[in-house]
């Protein structure tokens, strides 16, 4: 397709436009942010859970000078931090 010399050569972009018939039959464009929201959105969730796991870890510290938990469990809560890695998040998901 030829552009006319009169015709802008910048397009919209089609910002909150969810039907991407209305998008094309107005030329706007669409930045594709799906994965990158994702991923971003994923971490950032998860090192959000993990630091609010760990923030009521910490107000149950007394657990560990009692006798309720034994040594396993103890070595296990004391794993709990908002950088804990995937496999503790993940034994921390099936003791729940």
């Amino acid at each position: 397709m030829n552009r006319k010399e009169s015709e802008p050569m910048t397009r919209t972009i089609g910002i909150g436009v969810q039907d991407f018939g209305k998008l094309w039959a107005k030329n706007n464009f669409h930045v594709d942010k799906t994965g990158f929201i994702k991923g971003n959105a994923f971490k950032e969730a998860r090192k959000n859970i993990c630091r609010i796991t760990e923030e009521q870890y910490n107000k149950k510290e007394y657990l560990l000078k009692g006798d309720l938990l034994n040594e396993k469990e103890k070595g296990f809560y004391q794993e709990v931090s908002a950088a804990m890695p995937d496999t503790a998040a993940v034994a921390l998901r099936m003791k729940c």
